[in-house]
């Protein structure tokens, strides 16, 4: 029900005893996300089967009554068929071979878009549960992205007083996240051994250097977890923007996709005309 970060902010709340601040935490984070702009997956699939549906049509009769005839002609003028032709041609030959290859591949491309929207969906925290499934390899590429559930549970830790070590030994131990838990073990250990915690995050990837300044400004003046939970909140919001931009791509890379199919195929069918009249001339 709950995501791999709430529990670890609820855990650490829990450990540090601050549960209290934790969950009035956890819950804002919860209806930020609730609020946050929604994905028109469906709306996509939808269009891209109708229209899907319609060209496989038209194709389909084309092929069956159209080609043959063509064929017909160009064999009593000793013509052969354009290569563009014959290309097309040789594709749905082998569709209708193998159709059953081709009846597979409709759900099998809707579980690939599914799958992939589930990934980014699951390093953004973005959607409702239903939508997000855990990548345990995700994180080992986007750690950037698992910062702000680190960030937040360290603010907790701090509001209670307590040393940053107890909050990433509590999430080393149980974050959900195994990919992710090898390199909070990492960063736990080396700040057992005296290391500067934001050093070593800034050494996984996880913090900018203009944020790692932020921190230690923030820590001698003792602001640290106003700053904390700020920084991870900028950083959801970056991710956000850059995604939804990506996602506005979808839609007129489609239409290129289908527009690039569709002039194929025309000029698949109108060159064996121009052949033709050209061996009349």
């Amino acid at each position: 029900i709950l995501p791999p970060d709430t529990l670890a902010l609820i855990r650490v709340g829990a450990q540090t005893g601050n549960l209290v601040e934790a969950l009035r935490e956890a819950a804002v984070l919860a209806r930020t996300r609730g609020e946050a702009p929604t994905i028109n997956l469906h709306g996509t699939l939808t269009y891209v089967l109708a229209v899907g549906l319609v060209l496989l049509s038209i194709s389909g009769f084309i092929m069956y009554w159209i080609v043959p005839k063509f064929r017909m002609i160009f064999n009593d003028f000793g013509i052969k068929l354009p290569e563009i032709t014959e290309t097309v041609i040789a594709g749905f030959d082998g569709f209708a071979n193998y159709w059953y290859l081709s009846i597979l591949a409709l759900p099998a491309g809707l579980l690939l878009t599914w799958l992939t929207a589930a990934f980014l969906l699951d390093v953004l925290g973005l959607g409702p549960g239903w939508q997000r499934r855990s990548f345990p390899w995700s994180s080992r590429w986007t750690p950037r992205l698992r910062t702000p559930a680190v960030l937040r549970c360290l603010a907790v830790c701090v509001d209670a007083g307590r040393p940053l070590s107890h909050a990433l030994q509590s999430m080393s131990d149980f974050y959900l996240d195994s990919g992710f838990r090898g390199r909070l073990v990492y960063i736990f250990d080396e700040v057992s051994r005296g290391q500067e915690c934001w050093l070593v995050m800034r050494s996984c990837g996880m913090l900018r250097r203009g944020e790692l300044g932020m921190l230690e400004a923030a820590q001698r003046v003792g602001n640290l977890p106003w700053v904390l939970r700020s920084i991870a909140d900028s950083i959801e919001r970056r991710a956000m923007y850059r995604f939804f931009c990506l996602v506005q791509l979808v839609d007129p890379l489609i239409i290129v996709v289908i527009g690039l199919f569709v002039g194929f195929f025309c000029a698949s069918m109108f060159l064996p005309i121009i052949s033709i009249l050209e061996k009349l001339a």
